[in-house]
C-alpha cells in the first residue's frame, strides 16, 4: 500500500512555497490520496495564508510549527543535502529533495563541492529520480522538480504532472481571488504597476525603469514595494512614483486591478503569474522555464546572458560575473523588448 503524505516542509523562499502550492495542487488533482486527508503544509509565515487558500483541502501552518511533524514527510527543497538526509531518502518514510542544488551546480558562481557533498548528492539523485547526470537534466519549472519523486512514486510521470499544472490554473485562480475576497485597499492603482525588487540579482535597478518611464510618457506607472524594503530610497531619489504594500492583500488587489503589470523573478511574480491579466515578466537572473507557471498567460520578457542561470547571491554585493547588478539591464535589446510588450500588454487589455 502506497504511503500518503502527512507533512509537506515548503523550504526556501516565499516564492518556492507558492510554486510547492502549485505543485501540490497539481498532484492532488491527479490522485487525493497521495496526500493524507489530514495532511499539514508548512510554509514560511507570510505565504501562509495563501497557500491555505490555494489548498483549500490541508491545514497550513508557519514553517517553525513544523518541528515533530508527522511522517511521512516531504521537503519540497532541502536545505542543505548531507549523508545524513541522503540515508533517510534511503532508508527512511521521508523525502528530503534536494532539486534546487541541481541547478546550482549548473550555475555560474556556484562552490565546486567536495567530495562528502558530491557523494550525498549522487545518493539523493539515485534514490529519487534515477539520474545522477545533472549535465542532462533538461530545464523544466520547479515545482514539477519538485514533486516528480513523489509523482513516480504513485506511478505519475512529470508529463502527466505538467498536464495536471495546466489544468488546475482556474481553480488555482479562483481560490487566490477567494482569498483576496472583498478587500479594497487604499493604494492608487496605476496604469502600469511595476514590482521591481527581488532578494538577488533578479532587482530591475532604479536607473532602467527610471528610463523606461521616460520612454512611455502618459503613462501612469508606479513602483511596489513591502514595508521593509528599504532599496525604495534609491526609486525615489530618481523621481519614480512609489507606493508601499502593507500586507499581501495590497498586492493582490494592485495585480487585480491594474491594467498591466510588471514582475521581477520573485514572490509577487508567483502570484501575479496566474492572478494579474496583464503581467509581464521580467526575467534576468534564471531561466524563465525555471519560474514560470507552463499554465500562465505571462508576456516574459528575457535575454540570456551569458552567465544565466547565476548562483544566487545578496543584491548588495557582486555576483560571479563581476556585475553590481545584473548585466542584462544594461542591454539594449533588452530594453527594447521591455517597451515592445509593454506597449502591446497595454493594447490588449
Amino acid at each position: 500500500m502506497k504511503r500518503a503524505v502527512k507533512s509537506v516542509i515548503m523550504q526556501g523562499g516565499q516564492g518556492d512555497a507558492i510554486m510547492a502550492a502549485y505543485g501540490m495542487a497539481a498532484l492532488h488533482a491527479l490522485k487525493p490520496g497521495i496526500f493524507a486527508d489530514d495532511v499539514i503544509c508548512y510554509p514560511r509565515s507570510l505565504a501562509a495564508p495563501l497557500i491555505q487558500a490555494l489548498l483549500p483541502w490541508a491545514k497550513v501552518l508557519p514553517i517553525d510549527q513544523s518541528n515533530g511533524s508527522a511522517h511521512p514527510r516531504f521537503y519540497t527543497s532541502a536545505a542543505k543535502t548531507t549523508l545524513g538526509s541522503a540515508y533517510k531518502n534511503w532508508f527512511g518514510p521521508d523525502w528530503i529533495n534536494n532539486f534546487a542544488e541541481r541547478r546550482r551546480l549548473a550555475s555560474t558562481g556556484y562552490p565546486h563541492p567536495g567530495g562528502v557533498a558530491r557523494l550525498a548528492r549522487w545518493l539523493t539523485d539515485r534514490r529519487l529520480i534515477g539520474n545522477t547526470r545533472w549535465r542532462r537534466e533538461a530545464p523544466d519549472y520547479y515545482a514539477i522538480k519538485m514533486w516528480a519523486p513523489l509523482a513516480e512514486y504513485h506511478g505519475f510521470s512529470e508529463i502527466d504532472l505538467g498536464r495536471s499544472l495546466y489544468a488546475t490554473v482556474d481553480v488555482l485562480k479562483t481560490n487566490i481571488g477567494k482569498a483576496l475576497g472583498d478587500y479594497r485597499s487604499a493604494l492608487t492603482v496605476p496604469t502600469l504597476a511595476v514590482f521591481p525588487s527581488g532578494a538577488s540579482f533578479q532587482t530591475m535597478p532604479p536607473a532602467f525603469l527610471a528610463r523606461m518611464i521616460a520612454a512611455l510618457p502618459g503613462i501612469d506607472i508606479r513602483a511596489f514595494f513591502s514595508p521593509e524594503d528599504p532599496t525604495i530610497d534609491g526609486y525615489r531619489a530618481l523621481g519614480i512614483a512609489c507606493e508601499t504594500t502593507a500586507s499581501l492583500n495590497d498586492v493582490l488587489y494592485v495585480l487585480k486591478h491594474a491594467p498591466a503589470v510588471i514582475t521581477v523573478d520573485s514572490f509577487v511574480s508567483h502570484l501575479a503569474q496566474l492572478f494579474a491579466d496583464g503581467h509581464i515578466a521580467a526575467m534576468s537572473h534564471d531561466l524563465p522555464v525555471h519560474t514560470v507557471h507552463p499554465g500562465a498567460a505571462s508576456q516574459i520578457v528575457f535575454k540570456a546572458m551569458p552567465c544565466v542561470p547565476c548562483n544566487y547571491l545578496p543584491k548588495a554585493g557582486q555576483c560571479a560575473a563581476g556585475f553590481k547588478r545584473c548585466g542584462v539591464y544594461d542591454r539594449d535589446d533588452y530594453f527594447d523588448l521591455m517597451l515592445r510588450t509593454i506597449r502591446r500588454t497595454l493594447r490588449e487589455v
